[in-house]
């Protein structure tokens, strides 16, 4: 069930659907602009800094390999855990 609403009815119709075509002939404005500094206006660190090992064990693997290590103790002490409370 549809209605249709005369244009007549409505007071300043044709006024208004004049302002719609006016606002969607505008182009579009650009995105506000968010705070502080763009992408583009910082400085990109040297690039012996992205080349540097990590403060600690001493290469990157080292770090990985400890982080798979702790995930493999946690899945073995809540494996335990769930044997033991069940």
């Amino acid at each position: 069930m549809s209605t249709k609403t005369d244009p007549a009815a409505i007071p300043n119709a044709e006024e208004a659907e004049r302002d719609v075509r006016e606002v969607a002939a505008q182009p579009a404005s650009s995105p506000p602009r968010t705070r502080g500094p763009r992408v583009e206006d910082q400085p990109s660190p040297p690039a012996s800094a992205i080349d540097d090992p990590p403060p600690f064990l001493g290469s990157w693997r080292n770090i990985y390999l400890l982080v798979l290590g702790e995930l493999a103790l946690l899945v073995i002490l809540f494996f335990a855990l769930t044997r033991w409370a069940s």
